[in-house]
Parts: structure tokens; C-alpha cells; sequence
């Protein structure tokens, strides 16, 4: 079955960068800080700094280096900083894919750091800890070329005008695709502060790992036929009349049509739980799983499907971002419908795929 509506939807050798250029990059920009956590008595235990990819290409991150410090030069040097600040290596093997968030935490937090795109920096390179200042502070990403520092984003809050924040209350950047030290460029998060309850658990304030609150918002929803290839509709039909009793699959496509900006995962997310037919359906989230994780998981029927999905409806070489919900539902007595919903998003063709399998219990 096929349904196919549209969504409309540098371098540096100097000891401080309070000057850094302020026209924005591609790649990985700082998103948003959370520097005034709930407890002043935990030496910043819950704060947070966010990034963003927002550029096309995926980016790795390993080995770079993440500091509040301003001597870049003697860290690249490999030398303690001469402001004593804390300086903490991001571990091989992470990358932060087109589109998506990746937040590093002061503190080691159940259910929050233990989960993709969140890292807890607990270690550093050199003395001292990375606890940031409620009056003003400059957090930095960067790389050493040899004993060149590459900045890849910094930001210094001081200089925003903002005031000091509210208890756990985030500041967040409004454009990704915006300068980074530009004061029209940040505000203090609109929603609810964050806190921690008696038992300890702790509920994050700002929007660490989804869309700020002052982002611009995402084109709204309209239905607009979208026709996928005369070939993938042949194979999806054949597929469907395979061996796998009480299972079937749907595909739905559906294109933003706002062509300004690079859509995110969350997006995409957001705009088809705004379809009725699918947000009345009881979805858990179920992950973020590979291209290969998706395959692995449809019937032998449908792996086939996954090569000819992305050549209908993306560029050649396109990395896509996945989110997985899963959930069921009694349809008859003794007899549940089970569903697995892929969110398929591709970011530069600016598409958004919806693969449900469904199985019914017979």
C-alpha cells in the first residue's frame, strides 16, 4: 500500500576567540547551553552543552577536543591551560550524522546519558573539571592540527546580553544556520524549567537533544499526491503477496516543502505524528536504529525493498536518519495487531518515508 501526501511544510593561534567570526558554518555548531543547573551544590552536575550538525555530511568528532578554556594554544601544545579550565577529549568512534544533536553532560544520568546522542565528559586531558560559570563563560569545540587550534564552534555567553539565566533554565540558539556569537541569535528557552525530584531523579529543563523552543517552527502538514516509481509500487504489491501470513507492509511518502534549512530527524517526527491516522495509534519509541538495523529487522519479503525506497526518494549517496516506534493493539478478542514504524528521514532531499510493518495475530 502506498500513500504518498507532502509536508509542507578556522583556524586560530591566539589565546582567546571573543572575536571569532560571526558568519555561520557548516558542521557542527553549539546549540545550546544549560550552564545554571538545579543544584549549585553539585559543581555543575547537571549542566549541559549541546551541538548540531547542520550541515549535509556526517561528522566525526573523535579525538576532538570539548573546553571552557580560552589558551587553545597551550592546549594544543599539549600543555595545561594558563586559566586552569577543564579540558575533556570526545572518544573515538563518535560522529554526529546531518541533522542531528549530540549532548554532552557534566554528570552520569540514568536513562539520559546512557542513550545515543548523549555523552557524559567525566574525564579530563589535564587538571581541574569543566564546571561552567552562571556568569559567563565560553564553551568550545576544537581540533589540533599538530599545535594549530581548529575551532570548530565556540561560543561565549558573557557577551549575549542576556543576564544570568534562571535556575535550570537553558539558553538555545534560534537558527542553526545563523552566526554563533551573535546576540540576536539567543534567547533563554521558553519551556518549563527542569528539577529534581526527592527521590533524585532528575528531569532536564531546556530541549537537550530535539529542537529548541525557539527554533522556527516546521511547515505545516497538507496533503498532496506524491507518485514513488511504477517499479517500487510493482515490488512493495509483490512483496505483500508473499508466504508471510498476517504481516504486511505499508510505505508512505511525504516531502517538506520548505526548502530553506536542513529538516532534522525531529522534525520529520513531529510532522507525521501530526497525521491523525497515525498519531491515534499507540506508539512507543523503539530507537535509532541503522539503514542495516531497519533491514535486518523487516521479513526476508521486504529487505529487498530498502535499496529501491532510498534511489525513489533520495540524492545518490544520501545519509539517512532512522527513529523506530513500536506498538499494539487488542483488534479482536485473543487477537492483537502488532506494528513497527520506521521514520525515515532524508535530510538533503528534504523526504520523509514511513515504513510500518504490521502483523496480525491469526
Amino acid at each position: 500500500m502506498i500513500r504518498i501526501p507532502l509536508l509542507n511544510g578556522i583556524v586560530v593561534s591566539v589565546v582567546s576567540v571573543m572575536a571569532l567570526a560571526s558568519t555561520a558554518h557548516a558542521g557542527i555548531v553549539i546549540n545550546e547551553v544549560m550552564y545554571r543547573p538545579h543544584s549549585q551544590l553539585t559543581i555543575g552536575r547537571y549542566e549541559f552543552t549541546e551541538l548540531y550538525n547542520n550541515g549535509s555530511t556526517t561528522v566525526d568528532l573523535g579525538g576532538a577536543l570539548f573546553t571552557d578554556s580560552q589558551d587553545f594554544t597551550s592546549i594544543c601544545a599539549n600543555t595545561a591551560p594558563s586559566d586552569h579550565e577543564g579540558v575533556y577529549r570526545i572518544p573515538a568512534g563518535t560522529s554526529v550524522a546531518p541533522g542531528a544533536y549530540f549532548t554532552l553532560w557534566h554528570a552520569s544520568l540514568s536513562g539520559i546519558t546512557d542513550q545515543p546522542g548523549n555523552l557524559n565528559y567525566n574525564s579530563f586531558v589535564f587538571f581541574g573539571d569543566l564546571v561552567l560559570n552562571d556568569h559567563g563563560d565560553q564553551v568550545t569545540v576544537l581540533r589540533c592540527t599538530g599545535t594549530t587550534p581548529v575551532i570548530l564552534d565556540s561560543l561565549n555567553y558573557a557577551t549575549l546580553g542576556l543576564g544570568e539565566a534562571a535556575e535550570n533554565v537553558s539558553i538555545e540558539r534560534i537558527d542553526p544556520d545563523g552566526p554563533t556569537q551573535s546576540a540576536a541569535n539567543w534567547g533563554f528557552t521558553t519551556v518549563a524549567p527542569g528539577q529534581a525530584d526527592p527521590l533524585g531523579n532528575y528531569v532536564a529543563g531546556g530541549t537537550p537533544g530535539r529542537a529548541n523552543s525557539l527554533s522556527p517552527q516546521s511547515c505545516p502538514v497538507a496533503i498532496v499526491d506524491l507518485a514513488l516509481s511504477p517499479s517500487f509500487a510493482s515490488q512493495l504489491a509483490s512483496a505483500n503477496a508473499g508466504d508471510c501470513d498476517g504481516c504486511s507492509l505499508t510505505v508512505d511518502a511525504y516531502q517538506f516543502a520548505c526548502p530553506a534549512g536542513t529538516p532534522t530527524l525531529d522534525d520529520a517526527v513531529a510532522a507525521v505524528f501530526g497525521i491523525r491516522e497515525f498519531a491515534d495509534w499507540p506508539w512507543v519509541e523503539d530507537g535509532v536504529p541503522t539503514v542495516t538495523g531497519m533491514t535486518t529487522e523487516l521479513q526476508p519479503y521486504y529487505q529487498q525493498l530498502v535499496a529501491p525506497l532510498a534511489a525513489s526518494l533520495g540524492a545518490s549517496g544520501e545519509v539517512v536518519q532512522i527513529h523506530e516506534f513500536t506498538g499494539s493493539r487488542l483488534v479482536a478478542p485473543g487477537a492483537h495487531e502488532w506494528r513497527w514504524a520506521y521514520i525515515v528521514l532524508f535530510p538533503q532531499s528534504h523526504h520523509i518515508a514511513v515504513v510500518e510493518k504490521i502483523e496480525d495475530e491469526i
